[in-house]
């Protein structure tokens, strides 16, 4: 169930049981509505910096080279596919 289903399953609940006189269910409804939404948006994704990735990772003064550009490329493919999942 989405973030939308629940608003409308609320409003459903409170339209059964807690709409006052004078007031007709789709009114109720579109108070409910205004007060919460738009809802709260997807953060925009934003990804690591190397620096970040290698301070994560533990690069030290010993990491040669080599290994530290097969450890960022490993981490930013990782990074890609969260992304991916999650937008």
């Amino acid at each position: 169930m989405n973030d939308r289903d629940r608003l409308n399953a609320l409003c459903a609940v409170m339209v059964r049981y807690l709409v006052p006189d004078g007031i007709t269910a789709q009114e109720a409804i579109s108070e409910v509505i205004e007060l919460l939404d738009p809802l709260p948006l997807q953060r925009e994704w934003v990804g690591l910096t190397d620096e970040e990735v290698a301070s994560v990772l533990g690069f030290g003064e010993y990491t040669v080279g080599s290994a530290k550009v097969i450890l960022l490329a490993i981490a930013h493919t990782v990074e890609a596919k969260l992304k991916e999942k999650n937008t």
